[in-house]
């Protein structure tokens, strides 16, 4: 077929499959197409194919080479390029003018074309490329006949030939000459009837055989599937089934896009008739059909086919099965995006609505954008439901960048400021994932940009970390506090260079962070820098205020630091800027001696070539080549206790271990076998104890194995982690390599340094093949791990029933307690397996259990909301009454965690009952239907605290009540009965942070203010939540936000230790006492001070924080500051009137107290600001003594040198004692040294007599009595 316009080209045409509306659509049709192309060429003698090439620069094109054999032997290669899509050209170009309206034009294959062209020319490797261009055959695919203006072809050519005239590229001229000899046309059009049914009957009826693969690996019913011959593929399916060999059907076969079954691509494909035909001779529905553990129900989910997920479901699929990754097919529906398959296997679901389980697929959609079913869902399920990681829907939309899904999710009122298990909330994804947008619209809706996880990082230190430059412009536009640190004391500057962002570092810089400012380990950014290595950040940070004279807590400078680290671009650096490289730590130790120690030998060299003197000595005595010698003792003790190999051979643990596993890797066997001629000991070990018998089963491959053992290999060796050959072959999954080891007399019942048995591990990879082998050769079921778990453990948390039944089967015992004293029962309550749990209730596990802590399974599954698994144990008569350790019953636990489906299951199925206090008797009666009595432990009048204790037909169980009793009738109800350390149901709801627990509490009747056995009321509960939504509910009800605890701590004081600047506003506009102190006379303006947050001081001051008020201590929040080191907080409180010179009760006042905790830029600050450098404290002592007495060697330079003389270094304190006396009692040589150098009195006395050298000899300081000695002795 020919069409018009086009004579010496070659057209082909091929059908396509009705139905599918495009040949360009999928990549899995456009590769059918090309197969079925290429087999119609009759190529494939060798095959090469490679798909959107790297190689070639293509676009979306297909590149196929084949050789072939002419005659005499000669090969013969052809490369064929295949155009499957369209390319965009744009229109400023002059090509674009080329192209015709409604029609492919030639030009784009053309520039293609000039692609393959220019890399053929570069020299590569790949055999793609390595042909001839006039061998080369370009072919041209399209699925429409009628949108092809086939009369322009010629027309084209001849104006590509013109506009390369132009361009004068005699290249390019021969390029379109091949192109216009060698263009092939292939026109894609629907199916065609075939006659073909009747020649295929003839041939089997002849007895060809149904399974025969030919060149390429294909059997008859592919080429039927691929050229939609569906009557030759019904043939030969019956003919299949006819000959029972229908697991042929169920073979994987070869796909181009994967390894699929035949029934997987009737699936894929959408043909319900053919599927259904499978299943109605013996098709397996649930078998895996891919290389995930996908079934067929797997596959029409993901492909949207509901009239064959339908199909499968009427034929016996599960609903609930799931592949390898763990995802059932409600997972990859929603995950594809087809709401009706959702909404069709959600209505299949019982019970969808409590099945927190299901309720990911929320999660699911939320991630991948599919707003529809999201909207669909939230109406089922709760918007706020959270999976295994504390993750919520918002939080995965974030994490997908889906803004439209965020604005639906925030609309249905889902929780912006929850943190997950990492203490991740939807502001630090948005941070982390560079989501600006999604972000400004979080912070608009009231996101918290002040919150931390537990490890106090905040958004600006992530932002940084992750390198997100708009992000941190945004958050410091907000307000953040630039130099926040978190609990290891990084800053956003730390988290930066850490993480190589030098964009961020120089932002932070120019807005003006402090670039001195230290971690908690005394480690300025700079020292970071360097012990990363980072020198383009070294540099840029000592050009712009770093200093390299500031110290770590150790004494280490930035240049210790590059030493330690064996950073020689640093090191040099920093010869080159003059930076001091004489320094030494607190132990005395130099440069050479860090290099030394650590290993670095290019470091050493380059500092003995500067003359680092090589004999110098730390303080033990020691020099760098003591340090040297150390480090190679170590090797030499390491060495020794690496297992010997034969002098006259190759270790093969070492430099030919890669190349034997790459040989496994390749499958070339007799490679491994050469490589292992040249000898070995074959049971030589690694340092981490694996021999080449563990390596070589990791790499996977049944004959090495073999091989490796004929050889001698010992299969019962074990590694450092106690793993010996059995537990790698298990771990890799080689079901057959494990059946040899244990046939070879590996031991089953082998454990590791976790004493995790080879049975743990293979029920923890829910192997149920390999767990019956093991148990089949004698494996132990009952052997327990350091956490106390048996493999029946591990099998009912993963819910797994299968291996459940093939352990209790085979004798394991399902009453066995782990470390904690959880049973079977326990663990599957917890998992909310309702299978799982039937199933042990049934071989009689008992339901009166406990645990370690009292629990039975249904206290368990109370407090996980298991509303199912509940009404499983209370129907298997399950006692709902009984006690744990703590007094709490499952009742009690369901309403704690705001469960209220469970509340409501559990109240029905318990008597109701109320207590009332009866005065003239002195005793508590409780009125039930089963009666019992509760009495007091002794007579009490009102107004008395009363312990209430059960009589035994309630278990003498003992409850305190910390309550007084104003009156007769006065409510001792469930709600407001503590126990042990005095949380009643309402504390503890508060606490979770669960507004539904919350509410139900309170609406029982539960005491707003109730104190605990501490003090603390249900808003200092709910204030460790952080959850503003919980404060505002109790402050409605009337909480008292100035009840102090027992130390008279307020709730305000716990959420500005908590760092949550939303709850400390909405305490502080519910009343809060800003000016309230501790027992301790701290105010919320001392902590925060402290806790160095600027914005929660700007707040509070705004609000009446009084700025000069004292502690019991006499310290000012200028003071808290300055011993912070945190100079924006104290030029804040200045501003807002903090007195310079104030002095707590030791008369220390600011800069003291900068001095004595090493602040050297707050002690500048401070100067700067003009306070009083003359104020003594109580015993005398200037802030140049205390910089002196602490080593602070910064600040001594600074007030000895920078102050303009206005420091007397030369004063006494009130013992007479001189800076001098400080440093030498204190053991402080280059302090010592300094002062010495600065003209201070060494024959000055204390007012007992004493000398400065007295002090350096009581207290041992050798090196500065010997360094006296020198300067008496050389002293004329």
């Amino acid at each position: 077929l020919t069409p018009e316009g086009v004579s010496d080209a070659v057209v082909k045409v091929f059908y396509r499959r009705e139905g599918v509306a495009n040949i360009h659509g999928p990549m899995y049709e456009v590769k059918l197409s090309l197969l079925v192309f290429l087999r119609n060429l009759n190529r494939g003698t060798i095959f090469y194919l490679c798909t959107n090439l790297d190689e070639a620069g293509a676009f979306d094109d297909v590149v196929y080479k084949s050789v072939m054999n002419q005659g005499g032997g000669d090969e013969v290669e052809d490369i064929v390029f295949l155009q499957l899509k369209h390319r965009d050209v744009d229109k400023d170009k002059p090509m674009y003018l080329l192209k015709s309206d409604d029609s492919f034009g030639i030009m784009k294959y053309f520039l293609s074309y000039c692609e393959i062209e220019r890399q053929m020319l570069v020299e590569t490797d790949h055999p793609i490329f390595s042909g001839k261009l006039e061998n080369c055959v370009f072919v041209m695919f399209t699925n429409d006949r009628d949108s092809l203006k086939w009369k322009r072809s010629s027309n084209d050519i001849s104006t590509i030939k013109k506009y390369i005239d132009n361009e004068s590229s005699e290249i390019q001229v021969e390029i379109v000459n091949s192109l216009e000899d060698n263009l092939v046309l292939v026109i894609a059009e629907p199916g065609m009837g075939f006659n073909s049914p009747n020649i295929a009957k003839a041939l089997l009826d002849a007895e060809s055989e149904v399974s025969s693969i030919d060149k390429l690996g294909c059997k008859p019913i592919q080429y039927g599937d691929m050229t939609l011959s569906w009557g030759v593929v019904e043939i030969i399916l019956t003919k299949e089934s006819c000959t029972q060999n229908l697991v042929r059907i169920g073979e994987y076969i070869s796909d181009p896009l994967g390894k699929y079954q035949i029934g997987a691509l009737f699936v894929k494909d959408g043909y319900a008739n053919l599927t259904s035909f499978l299943l109605c001779n013996g098709y397996n529905v649930n078998a895996p059909v891919d290389n995930i553990g996908s079934s067929l129900l797997h596959l029409a989910a993901d492909y949207g086919h509901l009239n064959i997920v339908k199909c499968l479901v009427d034929k016996g699929a599960d609903i609930n099965q799931p592949n390898r990754e763990g995802f059932k097919p409600l997972h990859v529906a929603t995950r594809s995006g087809h709401l009706e398959v959702v909404q069709f296997l959600v209505g299949l679901k019982q019970n969808f609505k409590e099945s927190l389980d299901e309720h990911k697929i929320l999660l699911i959609a939320s991630e991948n954008g599919h707003i529809r079913i999201v909207n669909y869902l939230l109406d089922l399920i709760d918007v706020n439901t959270v999976d295994s990681e504390g993750c919520t829907a918002l939080h995965a939309a974030v994490r997908g960048g889906q803004l439209e899904v965020v604005q639906l999710l925030v609309e249905r009122n889902a929780h912006i400021n929850c943190q997950d298990v990492h203490g991740y909330t939807a502001l630090k994804y948005c941070v982390r994932d560079g989501r600006l947008d999604v972000l400004e619209f979080l912070v608009k809706n009231k996101g918290d940009i002040n919150m931390s996880d537990e490890n106090q990082v905040n958004l600006l230190h992530h932002a940084s970390r992750a390198g997100q430059l708009e992000s941190v412009k945004y958050l410091l536009s907000l307000g953040i506090d630039i130099n926040s640190r978190d609990r290891l004391g990084f800053t956003a500057l730390h988290h930066a260079i850490k993480n190589s962002n030098l964009h961020i570092v120089t932002y932070l810089s120019e807005a003006n962070a402090d670039v001195n400012l230290p971690d908690n380990l005394g480690q300025s950014p700079l020292i970071e820098a360097a012990r990363y290595g980072k020198l383009d950040i070294v540099k840029y940070l000592f050009h712009n205020g770093a200093k390299a004279s500031m110290t770590d807590n150790d004494g280490c400078d930035v240049f210790l630091h590059a030493t330690r680290r064996g950073r020689l671009n640093v090191v040099k650096y920093l010869f080159e800027m003059n930076a001091n490289t004489c320094s030494v730590d607190k132990n005395g130790l130099g440069g050479l001696h860090f290099a030394s120690m650590n290993g670095s030998p290019d470091v050493v060299k380059y500092l003995v070539r500067k003359a680092f003197d090589v004999k110098a000595s730390d303080k033990n005595g020691l020099q760098a080549l003591h340090y040297a010698a150390q480090y190679g003792v170590e090797r030499s003790i390491e060495s020794e206790h690496t297992p010997s190999i034969q002098d006259n051979t190759k270790p093969i643990v070492g430099q030919l271990l890669s190349q034997l596993c790459q040989s496994v890797r390749n499958h070339r066997l007799d490679t491994f076998i050469d490589l292992l001629k040249d000898g070995g000991d074959i049971n030589a070990t690694d340092k981490t104890g694996r021999n080449v018998l563990h390596h070589v089963i990791k790499c996977g491959g049944l004959e090495f194995v073999r091989h490796i053992v004929d050889m001698g290999g010992d299969i019962n060796v074990q590694d450092r982690n106690g793993f010996n050959a059995l537990h790698y072959a298990l771990r890799k999954g080689e079901i057959d390599v494990v059946q040899y080891l244990i046939l070879k007399g590996a031991d089953v019942n082998a454990i590791d340094t976790n004493k995790s048995s080879l049975i743990h591990i293979a029920v923890r990879n829910e192997r149920l093949d390999i767990l019956q082998c093991l148990v089949k050769e004698g494996g132990n079921l009952n052997i327990v791990d350091k956490f106390g778990c048996c493999a029946l453990h591990y099998a009912v948390q993963h819910g797994n029933i299968s291996l459940v039944k093939c352990l209790v089967e085979n004798h394991a015992n399902i009453e066995l307690p782990d470390s904690r004293g959880y049973r079977c029962l326990h663990f599957s309550s917890q998992c909310k397996n309702i299978e799982v749990v039937k199933y042990l209730i049934r071989q009689g596990a008992e339901l009166g259990a406990k645990d370690m802590e009292g629990n039975t399974a249904l206290h368990i599954s109370a407090q996980h909301g298991c509303l199912e698994v509940s009404r499983c144990l209370v129907e298997a008569e399950a006692t709902i009454d009984t006690q744990n350790n703590r007094g709490h019953t499952a009742l009690k636990l369901a309403k704690d965690n705001g469960h209220k489906d469970v509340v409501e299951y559990l109240e029905w199925r318990q008597p109701k009952k109320y207590v009332t206090y009866d005065k003239k008797f002195g005793s508590l009666r409780q009125n039930e239907m089963k009666g019992g009595l509760l009495i007091l432990k002794y007579s009490s009048t009102a107004g008395d605290h009363v312990s209430v204790v059960s009589d035994g037909a309630y278990g003498g169980v003992i409850h305190s009540v910390e309550d007084t009793l104003p009156s007769e009738g006065h409510d001792l109800s469930e709600n407001n009965l503590v126990v042990q350390e005095g949380f009643t149901s309402l504390h503890r709801a508060a606490r979770s942070g669960k507004i539904e627990a919350v509410e139900l509490a309170i609406r029982e009747g539960a005491e707003i203010n109730l104190r605990d056995n501490k003090g603390l009321t249900a808003l200092h509960h709910a204030v460790h939540s952080h959850e503003v939504d919980v404060l505002n509910v109790l402050l409605r009800m009337k909480a008292d936000c100035n009840i102090g605890d027992h130390k008279k701590l307020l709730p305000l004081h716990y959420a500005i230790s908590k760092k949550s600047f939303a709850v400390v506003q909405c305490l502080v506009e519910g009343g809060s006492k800003v000016n309230s102190p501790d027992d301790e006379g701290l105010t919320a303006l001392h902590l925060t001070a402290k806790n160095g947050k600027i914005d929660y001081i700007r707040y509070l001051l705004q609000n009446g924080a009084d700025v000069n008020l004292p502690d019991s201590k006499g310290l000012t929040a200028l003071h808290h500051s300055a011993r912070n080191g945190t100079i924006t907080n104290m030029m804040l409180l200045i501003s807002k009137g903090a007195n310079l010179n104030a002095q707590d009760k030791s008369g220390l006042n600011a800069l003291h107290h900068a001095s004595i905790s090493g602040r050297a830029n707050v002690v500048e600050y401070l100067v700067k600001m003009g306070v009083d450098l003359d104020i003594l404290d109580r015993a005398g002592m200037t802030t140049f003594h205390h910089a002196v007495k602490h080593g602070r060697m910064e600040t001594v330079e600074f007030l000895a040198e920078k102050t303009g003389g206005k420091v007397n270094i030369h004063v006494v304190d009130g013992n007479g004692f001189s800076a001098l006396h400080h440093a030498a009692q204190y053991g402080n040589l280059y302090l010592f040294q300094y002062l010495v150098n600065k003209d201070l009195d060494i024959n000055l006395t204390d007012n007992k007599g004493f000398k400065a050298m007295h002090y350096a000899e009581i207290k041992g300081h050798t090196k500065i009595v010997d360094f006296f000695s020198k300067i008496q002795a050389s002293d004329p």
